[in-house]
């Protein structure tokens, strides 16, 4: 005759046992009904279950939920739950880190973890000390922040992204992360009742990867304006205080024939702000054109505004990494002859980067000058004389987004991989942390001179599809099928397929007799939430460490070092 036993630190006899295994970072819990007993119960220690003809199978660590004695028509009887290591999980130390550091559109070598890595770094940090994550991709750097972060949380996060999840090890047994949907069949022998299905999961025809807002490097065509006594910048032409006779004769280094015609207030206006504020008027080859190809023609030049006050250019630092050059400008402009200090000016050339100090203000997309920018008909040697002075011809390159004339939105660029023929639509992946990246060359003439375009399409394309593979396992559909065993099947293990596996241990009062419920491809215990549900608890949990990550994301932008 078979026999089933179990053993609890504490427990003198016990009626049955129900005990249902999931996948997750939450704890499962054992249901103990037993007799009624003086003496306590260990709040903590190792559940064995044994059965004749079977391994017996044991569960350390576990720690009691509850214990209470209660009548009902069986009489008074004493229920005891009691939840698995997992729930250790909840008290470990929190974690802080960054990996995958995306710099320049580079990875920071330094940070560099894959998402096999994170996830054994996670689980180590839940006090496993050797999981088995051989099954998860290798291939794939996710950008992570964790800032006094659970780990079980971020674990939980992670798996959920990528199709993976973990299986609790029982007695010596490691913890083994899986990928859903793919494991081994149930057992066919010793069967008493078998159900199948389909999972309803509806596959996408398409896998598209959307990265972040696409940046072009380019160069733009300036125009001189003035601060009007209104806090406007205005053309030369359009200021309140332009002097009957126009501009050409007012020295822009003093301003001193305005002085003597206009108030204190128009007169430090001029001074602030002449010759030394220019605004983007259009792109440097004269239209509003983006110029790649295809691009767009906008409704305005504010549709690339904010400006950036960095190219995508990269310089290698003295710390042996990299960074983003700072925009420039190039221009015909009286500037300082560089074989002196004497500042004696002389013209520059359309094809010369002016050596000036500038800002960018880049949500209005002005350029603020430290020095006056101007030319004159005379080139002269400092002392102008009977000349015409007028605005400088700059030219600034640096690097933007543009929006949409219609949606108003950044675009991005994507990649659609293929999944399923025989699908429907699409499921979308969002890598923002990296983008594509366009630098416009010039020829001589860089005013209206586009020679090509080349940016990192083809990085990303790569990257896409390992990004599609990595993440297959969520959306592909399995057959499912519960079984019911006419014993226990204690040797039975969860992986990406069998997704829950039932034990009820009776002796014989209350069931009929002890067996195993097991699944493929579902879940089937109604009183045990679902892997979705679970995942959706966590998630709002987890949510305050997606904002700090998002935060930090846009600072990175703000300060250039994306």
């Amino acid at each position: 005759m078979s026999v089933a036993t179990i053993s609890y630190p504490g427990v003198i006899a016990y009626k049955e046992l129900q005990y249902t295994q999931t996948l997750g970072v939450d704890p499962d819990a054992i249901s103990l009904t037993v007799v009624p007993q003086a003496a306590s119960i260990a709040t903590n220690g190792t559940v064995t279950i044994t059965y004749t003809g079977q391994p017996s199978t044991s569960l350390p660590d576990c720690s009691i939920d509850s214990a209470r004695t209660t009548y009902n028509s069986e009489g008074f009887v004493t229920s005891v739950i009691l939840l698995d290591r997992r729930e250790l999980w909840k008290t470990v130390e929190p974690i802080n880190g960054r990996y995958n550091i995306i710099r320049n559109d580079e990875r920071d070598e330094d940070t560099e973890k894959t998402l096999r890595q994170l996830v054994e770094f996670l689980l180590q940090a839940c006090g496993e000390a050797s999981p088995d994550v051989s099954r998860v991709d290798n291939n794939i750097y996710p950008e992570v922040n964790w800032f006094c972060t659970e780990p079980r949380l971020a674990l939980s996060a992670l798996m959920r992204e990528w199709g993976y999840d973990v299986a609790l090890g029982y007695d010596t047994e490691d913890v083994v992360v899986h990928e859903i949907g793919v494991g081994n069949t149930l057992p066919t022998d010793a069967v008493m009742m078998v159900s199948s299905g389909v999972d309803a999961k509806l596959q996408p025809e398409t896998i598209r990867v959307c990265f972040g807002p696409d940046v072009l490097q380019a160069r733009l065509e300036l125009e001189a304006v003035a601060l009007d006594t209104d806090s406007v910048y205005r053309l030369f032409d359009d200021v309140s205080y332009k002097p009957e006779n126009g501009w050409e004769k007012v020295d822009p280094s003093g301003l001193t024939e305005l002085k003597a015609t206009k108030d204190n207030e128009e007169f430090v206006l001029a001074m602030q702000s002449m010759y030394r504020v220019y605004r983007v008027k259009q792109f440097s080859d004269g239209n509003l054109k983006v110029p790649i190809e295809d691009g767009e023609t906008l409704d305005a030049i504010t549709r690339i505004f904010p400006l950036d006050n960095r190219l995508l250019e990269k310089a290698t630092t003295d710390t042996n990494s990299t960074q983003r050059k700072y925009a420039r400008v190039y221009g015909v402009a009286m500037v300082p002859e560089e074989s002196n200090d004497k500042g004696v000016l002389v013209a520059s050339n359309i094809e010369d980067v002016l050596n000036v100090r500038f800002e960018i203000d880049g949500e209005r997309g002005l350029v603020f000058f430290t020095d006056p920018m101007f030319q004159t008909k005379d080139a002269g040697s400092g002392g102008f004389g009977d000349v015409n002075f007028k605005p400088a011809e700059l030219i600034l390159e640096t690097s933007f987004a543009v929006r949409n004339n219609t949606t108003h939105h950044f675009p991005g660029y994507h990649k659609d991989i293929a999944f399923d023929a025989s699908g429907t639509g699409y499921a979308t992946i969002q890598w923002f942390t990296q983008r594509r990246e366009g630098i416009v060359s010039y020829g001589d003439n860089h005013i209206a001179n586009v020679v090509n375009n080349t940016n990192n399409q083809a990085s990303l394309d790569t990257l896409a599809a390992a990004i599609a593979t990595a993440s297959a396992g969520k959306y592909s559909a399995t057959v499912s099928q519960m079984v019911v065993y006419q014993y226990p099947r204690l040797a039975l293990r969860l992986d990406g397929l069998r997704q829950q596996i039932s034990h009820i241990i009776s002796d014989g009062d209350r069931e009929p007799g002890s067996h195993t419920i097991a699944s493929a491809g579902m879940e089937f215990d109604r009183y045990t939430k679902s892997r979705h549900d679970r995942a959706v608890r966590e998630h709002m949990m987890e949510r305050i460490d997606h904002q700090t990550s998002s935060a930090v994301l846009a600072k990175k932008g703000a300060e250039g070092n994306d």
